[in-house]
């Protein structure tokens, strides 16, 4: 969805409830120009939630390695995310 600076001020409320519903991104235009972005945030599943129909996969070691190293690659993501 493509919003202009303007309509984005008087329709904040309604546009973030469309991108929410929708999980579309919000590009927010000024004089036909990208000025910004806004991502709705995907909802998913933890760690745990999704091992705990697992039992016995992992170890506990290997579990709180695998936590680690997710961790690890999030942060490193973000970083990478935030040069760009």
């Amino acid at each position: 969805m493509v919003v202009t600076v303007d309509e984005l001020s008087k329709g904040l409320r309604r546009i973030l409830a469309a991108a929410e519903r929708t999980g579309e991104e919000v590009v927010i235009v000024r004089d036909e120009r990208t000025v910004a972005r806004l991502q709705p945030e995907t909802w998913g599943m933890t760690a745990r939630e999704f091992f705990g129909d697992l039992p016995g996969v992992l170890t506990a070691e290997e579990g709180e390695a695998w936590l680690r190293d997710a961790r690890e690659l999030g942060r490193a993501s973000d970083q990478s995310a935030m040069k760009s």
